[in-house]
């Protein structure tokens, strides 16, 4: 998006990602994360990897000049710090630091 030229083709690319954006925010989890796949809005299965992958997304968004809320973005941080222990290794898997279900 930053690196194109055509006016035309700008516009078209800064309406894609700001829907992008918003889908992100309507489909991140309650505890503040994302899944591999999209979960429904107010869905509960995330992993840290995916979250670190959507916020990096989001980042670049707001970097581009796409309006990319606060809260959504602070969430995931927050996320992520509750997934990081105490020497620095983050979780991983679905809902980092809560029981896993299938164990």
């Amino acid at each position: 998006y930053e690196a194109e030229d055509d006016p035309a083709r700008r516009a078209r690319l800064a309406k894609r990602v700001e829907r992008a954006t918003a889908f992100l925010g309507e489909r991140q989890t309650a505890r503040g994360g994302w899944g591999l796949t999209t979960s429904p809005p107010g869905g509960s299965v995330d992993s840290s990897h995916s979250t670190a992958n959507a916020l990096q997304a989001l980042l670049a968004a707001r970097k581009a000049g796409v309006g990319v809320p606060r809260d959504t973005v602070d969430r995931a941080f927050r996320y992520l710090a509750a997934a990081t222990d105490d020497s620095g290794g983050v979780a991983t898997g679905p809902n980092p630091g809560q029981p896993n279900p299938g164990q």
